[in-house]
């Protein structure tokens, strides 16, 4: 049902710290210290940003923990970033070993460009590389400034640059099984995100994902894609006022899938009270990997769609039926008999 997952490819412990901006969505500054969760030094399970001021570290600790359990996360990197970073990564380090002592803790600073690493009595300072190009490649957005333009980037827009679908398009396309359903949101979703897109694809994108059957589908082809899950986005910011609420709840799922779950809660921010909104919260706030939950979906999706189709054909079988034969044919319609001209016998 999906594609597997784009990988970006890192070498050096610098090329792992250069990823956090775009994990979490915006630049880190002397505020903050960042804690990645990670298996094997290569698989980054979970990305956390902390403004120390603002948080108790046996909290943090703590929350940590949960998610590292739920992720299965096997080690933790903790980056103090400006001239108190190593104070702090140790600090917080050290009130994490004693929570979560089954994981092994790696601490870093980042400060003016550089980084070191700080459980290595002779490491020496080395410059930050810039942001692994794969990002740019793969459709990641730049990270924004601060958290605040992060934010920002994913409210609605304040006026609707997406019309409603027309009514008369809106009822043929409702006319469609599910399936066909999701073939057209898909293709319209994939030029979009290919900045190709023709007039009706955003209206048709925002219209169709309000149908249940075609939501989930929509949700797993977008996020396996940045670029799609992007295209996603912003359908939902440009919507129409009364179609903001699930698409904001699809795209906020979408983020969360990927991985980039600051992302996602910015936009649930401005999704209501839709369930969806409400599942992709608590599984945020409860520290649930996104690889546990796409696995669900990419078992549960298809199987719902099939079923989707299979009432379909159900509802439409008789409908369909009268119009490929008449219960009261007009038989003036039909020819005349073809006179027996004669001819062999068998």
């Amino acid at each position: 049902m999906s594609e597997s997952r784009p990988t970006v490819h890192i070498s050096t412990a610098g090329d792992i710290l250069a990823m956090i901006p775009s994990l979490v969505g915006y630049q880190l500054d002397s505020q903050h210290v960042a804690v990645l969760g990670m298996i094997e030094d290569r698989l980054i399970k979970f990305t956390a940003a902390i403004d120390w001021e603002d948080n108790d570290p046996a909290d943090v600790a703590a929350a940590i923990g949960r998610a590292a359990t739920t992720s299965g996360t096997d080690q933790l990197i903790v980056v103090g970033y400006g001239p108190q970073g190593a104070t702090r990564a140790r600090a917080l380090g050290a009130v994490s070993a004693q929570v979560n002592p089954g994981l092994s803790h790696h601490e870093m600073q980042i400060n003016e460009g550089q980084y070191v690493l700080l459980d290595h009595p002779r490491a020496r300072w080395r410059p930050m590389p810039g942001p692994p190009a794969d990002l740019a490649v793969l459709g990641r957005p730049p990270a924004a400034a601060t958290r605040e333009e992060m934010r920002a980037r994913y409210a609605p827009l304040d006026q609707p640059t997406i019309d409603p679908l027309a009514d008369d398009q809106a009822v043929r396309l409702g006319r469609l099984s599910p399936s066909l359903r999701v073939d057209i949101a898909r293709r319209s979703l994939d030029r979009i995100a290919a900045r190709a897109s023709k007039p009706f694809d955003a209206a048709q994108v925002a219209h169709l994902v309000q149908d249940r059957d075609v939501r989930g589908s929509i949700i797993v082809h977008a996020y396996t894609s940045s670029a799609r899950t992007e295209a996603l986005v912003q359908v939902y910011r440009g919507a129409p006022v009364p179609d903001r609420p699930v698409l904001g709840s699809a795209a906020a799922a979408a983020l969360y899938l990927s991985g980039r779950q600051a992302q996602a809660d910015a936009v649930l921010e401005h999704a209501g009270d839709e369930r969806l909104a409400g599942l992709i919260t608590a599984a945020i706030r409860a520290g649930v990997p996104p690889d546990r939950v796409s696995e669900i979906l990419a078992k549960t999706v298809p199987e719902g769609l099939r079923s989707a189709d299979e009432q379909w054909t159900r509802q439409t079988e008789p409908t369909r039926r009268a119009r490929q034969r008449p219960e009261h044919p007009d038989l003036s319609t039909i020819p005349p008999p073809i006179p027996d001209v004669g001819g062999p016998e068998f």
